[in-house]
């Protein structure tokens, strides 16, 4: 079988849960016998705007699709400028038998114009349906949002911007050029100088309703091209079922994911609890609310080492030590993916404060097959994954002080954590997985 995984962004633009997946789940078909390739979006400049290069990522073929990320509107950020059909010419070339769809954006829905006879699955990562705010169903002031109604939308979406400006876009390639985060130093510069301008006149005053309501219903066009729909956790399959997915089209797959079962786990020997998390610096991930709890512990209680990319929203890392860290908490960056294992191995518990609702979260995968318990916000897919007192604890989400008491009990009873940790069954395999998201492509799989 011939198979194009379509993913909006891969390294080294920006490593996150999707691309993680894209990657692994290429190289899992191709352990399993099938060919595959990538398409991918490509704003560095290397790939002129609309056009498609040739290119190879951990030894799998990836067809680049120039894009320059502009969006002035809702309709913009949907059907961006000149990627029409750009996956048509992708699959003309490559010949696909399947095309995996993990994200569309940046790419648009009209990407697969032209397309005919080639089955299309759709996995299902996020809300970017339902919520033209990222996917994340938060509003504006970062509370989990009860779904799309177009009134109340347009006036969340006052403000936001859907992508970037022409001249931004400029920038931002030639940055690249010559090798220079956009998000970094020089990149922050250029912005207070107002050299580079996001704020347009649809931008402060938000979209229209009518807007909301035609973006609702290319969704939902779109949804029904699609000839099955792999949702990683019952939440988000539920979420896009009461927005007009055909439910008969939807087929739950948890994500798999390969750890070692606890082996060469260093014990904790006294001494602080080992806190640690793996994922995003971002306002969503709610790791201002983990920092908080730690401020609120005596000293020395806890040990919490924070892990992920913080260049992706640098004004919100920067935001984090601006009032100063409690000497207990580390942020030790961006680490690459093989090194979560590592990371495991000297983590009592692991924590996943985030403040949307998650899908189906890495780190909780991950920290389960290692066999680190995990305590977690309960909303979203997580409750799933973590069975409050069995294999993790639950707390309410955006709430430090419940946070800070969870940590603060496992820290002083040692018996409750080796509860915890003899309570988690590892989840499944990515191999595994891989095998089901293959019986989903032969119709195979039942919803």
């Amino acid at each position: 079988m011939r198979v194009l995984i379509v993913v909006h962004q891969l390294p080294p633009r920006h490593l996150a849960g999707t691309e993680i997946y894209s990657l692994r789940l290429a190289h899992a078909l191709k352990d399993l016998g099938h060919t595959v390739a990538l398409a991918c979006s490509d704003d560095s400049g290397s790939t002129s705007t609309g056009r498609i290069s040739m290119g190879v990522l951990e030894s799998v073929p990836v067809y680049w699709i120039g894009v320059d990320r502009v969006a002035s509107s809702c309709r913009e950020s949907v059907f961006p400028p000149n990627t029409r059909g750009s996956l048509a010419r992708v699959a003309s070339q490559f010949a696909p038998d399947i095309i995996h769809i993990q994200h569309l954006r940046w790419l648009g829905l009209h990407a697969l114009e032209g397309i005919s006879g080639i089955r299309l699955v759709g996995t299902l990562h996020d809300h970017w349906a339902l919520c033209a705010r990222d996917g994340q169903l938060l509003t504006r002031d970062g509370v989990p949002c009860e779904g799309p109604d177009p009134s109340r939308c347009a006036a969340c979406l006052v403000g936001y911007q859907f992508g970037l400006s022409p001249l931004e876009a400029r920038v931002r390639r030639v940055l690249g050029r010559v090798g220079i985060s956009h998000s970094g130093a020089i990149g922050r510069g250029l912005r207070r100088l107002g050299l580079w301008r996001r704020g347009t006149l649809q931008a402060q005053r938000g979209p229209e309703s009518i807007d909301l309501e035609s973006r609702d219903a290319a969704f939902l066009d779109y949804s029904r091209r699609v000839d099955r729909w792999i949702a990683p956790s019952e939440h988000v399959a539920a979420s896009h079922r009461a927005f007009g997915f055909d439910a008969t089209k939807i087929v739950v797959v948890p994500h798999g994911v390969d750890g070692d079962a606890g082996a060469n786990h260093v014990p904790r020997e006294g001494g602080p609890l080992r806190v640690a998390y793996l994922g995003t610096v971002a306002p969503q991930k709610g790791v201002h609310v983990l920092i908080e709890a730690a401020r609120r512990l005596p000293p020395d209680l806890i040990r919490l080492a924070v892990h992920g990319r913080m260049d992706l929203r640098p004004e919100y890392a920067s935001s984090l030590v601006a009032g100063g860290l409690p000497r207990d908490v580390t942020l030790h960056g961006t680490f690459a993916p093989g090194d979560a294992a590592s990371i495991l191995r000297h983590a009592d518990v692991v924590v996943v404060p985030s403040i949307w609702p998650e899908n189906h979260p890495l780190a909780v995968a991950e920290a389960l097959a290692a066999r680190v318990p995990v305590v977690a916000s309960n909303l979203g897919g997580i409750p799933e994954l973590i069975v409050d007192g069995c294999n993790g604890r639950l707390v309410p989400p955006n709430d430090p002080g419940a946070l800070a008491d969870v940590l603060h009990e496992l820290a002083k009873d040692t018996a409750h954590l080796l509860r915890l940790k003899a309570g988690i069954i590892s989840p499944m395999s990515f191999k595994d997985h891989a095998k089901r998201v293959v019986l989903a492509y032969d119709m195979g799989e039942e919803p």
